[in-house]
């Protein structure tokens, strides 16, 4: 659920029945919203009703956000949790996340055990770190034990007034109130956000200034419910409620200056920044050497990709703003991913194509939503070509990506092309080739129960893409070593070889041969072993008996093994595991097992290919899970023949 509206323009006075309620409730319940006093009531908590099983909650989460009159944005928080169980003291590891230019000022937290002792966190322990252009403030509460409260504020500032800070209603753990508060001058005026909420009218406070009056607009929800996250989860931002604030206009006695609106709006604008980049006739003369032997659009995008992708060196993935121009890319043969997709862009329109950038937001950003034209929503930036009718999406960021694929972050739904004629939503296709691993294995089990094996190993699609990938990270005798060790942890290698490693359009594929020492155990005259299969599920990804969100699996996979395993000389199987085949619309499994002279002869196949399971089908998914886990555990038993010339209970 979401919605959009303006603030800053002719608001009314409302005060929402959530809020209302909420507010009763905290103040019946003895609950101090004071920094540092802290009630008998949340001390002696022990659990929450509505979510018996937390491991802590949020007592409340409060934020008064506002633009200061030296046009900076000054937002303050404090936070109070209160800790329910041993695994709930992890909340006390606090790490808060701002843009590089940004400051957090004041920062202070304690801990009050429930006796009502407290424990202050003192400056020295306070660290900071960064990741490209996020800051952290980071920091361990002391003393944190089970029925103890934390507490922490700080002050942001910012110098970015496009877009307010956005603001999360609900947390990993129940949520006792988050409220939010804005104060605006009266010359500024936002467009309010919600997402996965209904519309929440704001309460409206007036006060007086000297000179003006002011508008204090809050917002306030209670009683929320853990988001966690889940295995094949997108992003939990795809189903918190929150609140987002995007700048409509800034008005003066002098001066009028309108940002974004409408859809509209955000493409003219990013239209105006990108134009002079992807009309830059100065490549004109490489974009035709390219595509000189190409007869097809189609085959001239894919040479223009090509070159893009392998003769620009990736600095950094990027985000949707490009720094460098196309030329300085190519000049120095180096730039981020967005930086070499509009490059891309450029020559591909050089080339007579019908080429523009795309604005996506990336899987753990955010699904895009089209009733609110917010540019926030988008953080990449891809090439969009449109050939005939359809539309092709490239990523050149990716040096072992084929043209054929996109990196998997890219994976979403779709992107907002960029265009002088206002834009367009496009489709991101799905690739449809299954991403198999195929292998291949002949081994020989000794009398001691060592395994000695030769596998044949096939990597289709992003399979092969994600092992080229580490093999250039860490070379392909490392890589090799980590695949067997993940199954096989006594494993030694004999030799690898790797086969069409720099061929990214075609399958990789590793020749291995290894032993395993004690593979099996020996138990006098008996052996017991599992099957040497290269892929299987040794435990449910799926650990949480109920969730709430659906399941999105980033890709189809497919999986194959094929194994012929020769017994010891006098040894055939007593007992083979029950072959099986399992199946759910979307995803089948079967495994089958033959016994044939002194070999065991072993097939497993595992496929998914739907990607989107909702939420009421996941208690068939977890326990088909469950199955396959079954079936790729079973045991094989070998021993000596029962009698002279009889059969083996395996084959009967």
């Amino acid at each position: 659920m979401s919605a959009s509206k303006n603030i800053g323009l002719r608001p009314t006075l409302f005060l929402t029945v959530v809020g209302l309620v909420f507010l009763l409730v905290l103040s019946g319940s003895g609950f101090s919203q004071k920094f540092g006093k802290v009630s008998k009531e949340e001390l002696q908590m022990t659990s929450v009703p509505e979510a018996p099983d937390a491991d802590a909650v949020y007592l409340f989460d409060i934020g008064d956000m506002r633009i200061m009159d030296d046009f900076v944005l000054k937002l303050k928080r404090q936070v109070r949790i209160k800790i329910l169980t041993e695994e709930g003291k992890n909340y006390g590891n606090v790490r808060i996340a701002y843009w590089h230019e940004d400051k957090i000022r004041n920062l202070k937290a304690h801990t009050i055990l429930p006796n009502g002792k407290k424990i202050k966190l003192k400056k020295k322990e306070i660290y900071e770190e960064r990741e490209k252009n996020t800051k952290y403030k980071v920091f361990s509460l002391p003393g944190v034990e089970v029925g103890s409260v934390i507490e922490y504020k700080y002050t942001l500032e910012s110098e970015y007034l496009h877009y307010l800070e956005p603001w999360y209603f609900q947390h990993e753990e129940f949520t006792v109130l988050s409220r939010i508060s804005v104060v605006l001058p009266p010359e500024f005026s936002y467009t309010v956000f919600f997402r996965n909420t209904y519309d929440i009218e704001p309460t409206i406070e007036e006060f007086m200034e000297p000179g003006r009056v002011l508008k204090r607009y809050t917002w306030e929800m209670g009683g929320l419910q853990p988001v966690k996250d889940e295995p094949y989860m997108r992003t939990k931002k795809d189903y918190l409620a929150s609140i987002h604030f995007q700048l409509v206009h800034y008005k003066d006695y002098y001066n009028y200056i309108k940002f974004i609106s409408t859809w509209e709006d955000l493409v003219a604008k990013l239209w105006d920044r990108f134009k002079k980049e992807i009309n830059d006739k100065s490549q004109k003369e490489l974009a035709d050497q390219l595509v000189a032997n190409e007869n097809t659009p189609k085959e001239k995008a894919i040479a223009l990709y090509n070159y893009v992708r392998d003769n620009i060196e990736t600095t950094e993935r990027g985000e949707r703003w490009v720094k460098k121009a196309p030329k300085e890319v190519l000049a120095k043969k180096k730039g981020k991913g967005a930086e070499k997709n509009l490059l891309l862009v450029n020559l591909m329109r050089l080339a007579g194509l019908n080429a523009y950038p795309m604005l996506i937001s990336t899987r753990n950003h955010g699904a895009v939503l089209e009733n609110q034209p917010r540019l926030t929503q988008f953080n990449y930036l891809l090439a969009c070509v449109t050939i005939g009718r359809k539309d092709y999406v490239f990523d050149t960021q990716d040096k072992y990506c084929p043209a054929s694929l996109l990196p998997v972050p890219d994976l979403v739904d779709k992107g907002l092309l960029i265009n002088e004629t206002g834009g367009r939503f496009v489709k991101i296709p799905r690739p449809k080739k299954i991403n198999m691993q195929f292998c291949s294995t002949k081994a020989e089990l000794s009398e001691d129960g060592t395994l000695s094996a030769s596998s044949i190993i096939r990597m289709e699609g992003y399979n092969g893409m994600k092992y080229r990938n580490k093999i250039a990270k860490s070379g392909h005798q490392s890589v090799v070593e980590k695949l067997l060790e993940d199954r096989f942890p006594n494993v030694k290698i004999d030799s690898v070889t790797v086969k069409d490693f720099e061929k990214v359009e075609s399958p990789l594929v590793f020749e291995v041969s290894y032993h395993v020492p004690e593979f099996a155990e020996v138990v006098g005259d008996m052996m017991y072993l599992s099957a040497p299969i290269m892929d299987c599920y040794e435990s449910n990804p799926f650990k949480s008996p109920h969730r709430a969100f659906p399941v999105e699996f980033p890709t189809n996979q497919a999986a194959m093994d094929k194994i012929t395993l020769t017994l010891p000389s006098g040894m055939q199987a007593l007992e083979l595991p029950q072959n099986h085949v399992l199946r759910l619309k979307g995803i089948s499994f079967l495994n089958s097992w033959k016994s044939e002279e002194n070999k065991v002869i072993i097939e497993r196949q595992f496929m998914l290919r739907k990607l989107f399971f909702p939420a009421s089908k996941y208690t068939m998914l977890r326990s088909l899970f469950d199955r396959i886990v079954n079936a790729d555990q079973g045991q094989i038993v070998l021993g000596q023949p029962t009698a002279e010339g009889a059969s083996s209970p395996a084959e009967n």
